[in-house]
């Protein structure tokens, strides 16, 4: 890939996901969020990392709700 871009959990990569989910919040955005993760992982694996980016989201959710 040109960019030598790496996928990561959310929340743990370069891109600073909790500031993006702050500003939907600010910006009250009602529309779908959704999650894509497509790495080369065996099923149980992949499953694990999407179980981590869900907790992710909904931990910042939490947050932001309080």
């Amino acid at each position: 890939n040109e960019l030598n871009a790496k996928e990561a959990i959310l929340g743990e990569g370069k891109a600073n996901c909790r500031e993006l989910l702050k500003e939907l919040r600010r910006q009250r955005y009602k529309g779908i969020m959704a999650i894509e993760y497509e790495k080369d992982n065996p099923v149980p694996a992949h499953q694990e990392s999407m179980v981590k980016n869900v907790a992710f989201v909904e931990s910042v959710a939490k947050e932001l709700s309080s």
